[in-house]
């Protein structure tokens, strides 16, 4: 048996006891909280401190949760459950979402809210299938676990609702290319000269008399040139979203700016990388592969300027 979601529930161990149905608990909130405080430290250090608050909070109340179960989980032994490693148990959950290997640029409050409603929606799913087939005893604990997340998955929607609204009052801002939207040289020539001369924007901005800076924005100024030449000898490109220009850092202080200059030659290298990892053919393969060589050097050129 297969839910809609994704979820194999047909060959879930079938616990006997409290003990065994809070193991699971336990070892589902323990994985939710590795994963939520993994990516939230992440984005922390990509300047995204409002996006990584959500995530720590978020991983808080799985802990939280963990620590309910601990006492059932340890109140008896179920051999069901200790034939399985529940290590492993939690990732039938999460596997339809892997909110870690998304693009880490584009999450936003609204995002993690959305990840965070669907995971208790299959949390909901996985304890009420269980509890179809449980004695009566397990049966109202299995019940009371499936009503707490049906409650929690609507008060995320609620939130998520919220932060939709919120993010549509916001200004546009265009992000960056799919890199399977990349299906020629010329789209990958477009996409890259966007990409680069917006960089060539920051960092003339920031260079301030830097060494490094300085040389980074001379590289990427060529490259814009190069790269402007050949889109001009290729066909038309496809209509691909450009990221954002110059003066998206203009509140912003000193230190700030430049992690969030070191984040976008990060996202650069993370569009090139992807596009020479799964690319149309052997030219864009080559180029994307030219231009990420290239990023990883601009990135250790812009870190050596970024304060730990």
């Amino acid at each position: 048996m297969r839910s809609s979601d994704g979820i194999s529930l047909g060959d879930l161990p079938r616990p006997q006891s409290v003990a065994g149905v809070a193991a699971i608990a336990q070892a589902v909130e323990k994985e939710a909280e590795r994963r939520h405080r993994a990516l939230a430290g992440r984005l922390r250090g990509l300047g995204s401190p409002e996006v990584a608050s959500l995530l720590e909070r978020l991983a808080g109340e799985h802990k939280a949760r963990a620590g309910r179960f601990e006492a059932d989980a340890a109140a008896g032994e179920d051999e069901t459950i200790a034939a399985i490693d529940l290590a492993a148990l939690p990732r039938r959950i999460f596997s339809e979402d892997r909110l870690a290997d998304c693009n880490l640029f584009d999450l936003t409050p609204y995002r993690v809210l959305a990840f965070a409603a669907r995971l208790a929606d299959r949390t909901f799913r996985l304890y009420s299938y269980l509890a179809a087939s449980a004695n009566d005893d397990l049966r109202d604990y299995l019940e009371r676990l499936a009503s707490e997340e049906l409650s929690r998955a609507a008060q995320l929607r609620g939130e998520r609702r919220r932060a939709y609204h919120v993010e549509r009052r916001k200004p546009s801002v265009h992000a960056y290319p799919a890199a399977d939207r990349v299906e020629s040289l010329a789209d990958l020539l477009a996409a890259a000269l966007a990409i680069e001369a917006a960089l060539a924007e920051r960092l003339a901005t920031a260079r301030n008399g830097q060494s490094d800076l300085s040389s980074a924005w001379q590289a990427t100024e060529r490259r814009v040139g190069d790269l402007r030449r050949a889109s001009a000898r290729t066909e038309t490109p496809a209509d691909l979203p450009h990221p954002e220009r110059a003066g998206a850092d203009a509140d912003r202080d000193k230190a700030t700016r430049l992690r969030r200059l070191l984040a976008d030659c990060e996202r650069a290298f993370t569009f090139y990388d992807a596009v020479a990892s799964a690319p149309a053919d052997e030219a864009v393969m080559l180029k994307a592969q030219d231009l990420s060589q290239a990023a990883v050097k601009r990135i250790r050129q812009v870190r050596n300027t970024v304060s730990p």
